[in-house]
């Protein structure tokens, strides 16, 4: 059964996950998707948005010195998730393989239309070290209980991970995160087309 986006594009999630109906991707859905869907299923002080979330991936890799090309990664990491949602991981890990699976599909082909493959591999193992920082820093920041928090961290295996310095802040509008995806992304990707996606460190 097709879905719809927010633009009126039509597509199947089996499709899609089959690398078809690639051309229903587009980045203002994209952008205005990931601002809707909150994090952690909902279960946070605050509505925390994807996009907020890899705004702020995109910023830890600032902050580590990567070029617009490693930012831009960070930033797109989670655009897949526009697509078949946010998972929280207890539940991928309940639904297992099956799951895997559609997701690496959808996120493959996602990657393809906007034309991000090869440089979301080049920087796959910067953006996953970000990812957990972030992740870390957000159940600091965002559970409801401090210590239900830290026993998250500590069943997720992420003791050694040190958070950022900064935390999550106050809630943001969705349609002005939305807004501000979309710029990030228009300020990165030309500059990644400036200096060139390989290139390892700010000039």
């Amino acid at each position: 059964m097709p879905m719809l986006t927010a633009s009126g594009r039509a597509f199947d999630p089996k499709c899609l996950a089959a690398g078809m109906m690639i051309e229903a991707v587009c980045l203002p859905d994209v952008a205005h998707s990931l601002g809707q869907i909150c994090r952690f299923g909902g279960h946070c002080k605050r509505h925390y948005s994807v996009a907020e979330h890899s705004l702020f991936v995109a910023e830890i890799l600032r902050f580590r010195g990567l070029p617009a090309a490693g930012q831009l990664a960070g930033l797109l990491h989670d655009a897949h998730e526009a697509y078949c949602g946010d998972m929280p991981t207890p539940i991928k890990r309940a639904l297992g393989e099956p799951w895997r699976q559609f997701e690496s599909g959808i996120e493959k082909a996602v990657h393809a239309a906007l034309g991000v493959s090869e440089l979301m591999e080049t920087w796959q193992a910067a953006v996953h070290d970000a990812d957990l920082c972030a992740l870390v820093t957000e159940i600091r920041a965002l559970f409801l209980v401090p210590m239900d928090a830290e026993a998250r961290i500590r069943a997720l295996g992420l003791d050694h991970v040190e958070p950022h310095r900064v935390a999550p802040g106050a809630a943001a509008p969705c349609a002005g995160l939305a807004q501000r995806f979309l710029e990030r992304y228009h300020t990165l990707r030309q500059d990644t087309l400036v200096r060139g996606p390989d290139a390892r460190q700010e000039r």
